[in-house]
């Protein structure tokens, strides 16, 4: 879990990975623990396991920056762009009673929200590329959705319906009319040597 591992549709100059299908790489990022069953890819006799990267590495735009640095340090970047499931409630831990004493519940609750939490790692990237406009694009449901849980599936036009009003706002239709332009001009916006600055 360490060390997540990338799916790719195209060649790498070095540690290349098993040329899954689509739907292989779409189980392997969707089988989160206690949820879905984990995953076996790989040429007959080498497969290997894969669970949800959403432990630790529930935002990748850092192995994705990492991704673009290793075809070289000229090569140009248009836009970055990276989509939350919504904002969560803050993060706490209640003071414990008899019971969490014991069995402590929320404490394995705090741990788990830390560990997959998405919006520290958007936070720094935002800070990251304030001085390139136009090139890092977040979109993230603001409120409504931290209450839906991964299990929730029935809640989907709930989903829709925070989705729809988000991207109604004129802040979030602006940024994406920006988006767009940025994928249809493609400007080099940034060259993978300056996105570890």
């Amino acid at each position: 879990m360490s060390f997540p591992r990338l799916f790719r549709t195209y060649e790498v100059p070095a540690n290349p990975s098993y040329d899954c299908t689509i739907w292989e790489a779409a189980r392997a990022t969707s089988a989160a623990p206690t949820f879905f069953k984990r995953i076996r890819i790989g040429h007959e006799n080498l497969e290997e396991e894969f669970i949800d990267g959403g432990m630790g590495c529930n935002n990748p735009v850092a192995q994705v920056l990492d991704e673009a640095e290793s075809f070289g340090p000229t090569q140009p970047v248009a836009c970055i762009v990276s989509i939350g499931t919504g904002h969560p409630d803050a993060i706490g831990l209640p003071k414990p009673d008899a019971f969490q004493r014991m069995l402590p519940t929320n404490l394995i609750t705090a741990l788990r929200n830390i560990s997959t939490d998405c919006e520290k790692v958007a936070e720094q990237f935002e800070k990251r590329f304030k001085n390139a406009p136009k090139f890092y694009f977040r979109f993230n449901v603001a409120k409504g959705l931290e209450k839906v849980s991964l299990a929730e599936w029935m809640k989907q036009t709930e989903v829709v319906t925070h989705t729809k009003a988000y991207l109604q706002q004129q802040v979030v239709s602006a940024k994406i009319d920006d988006l767009v332009q940025a994928l249809l001009k493609r400007p080099a916006a940034v060259n993978t040597e300056e996105l570890s600055a």
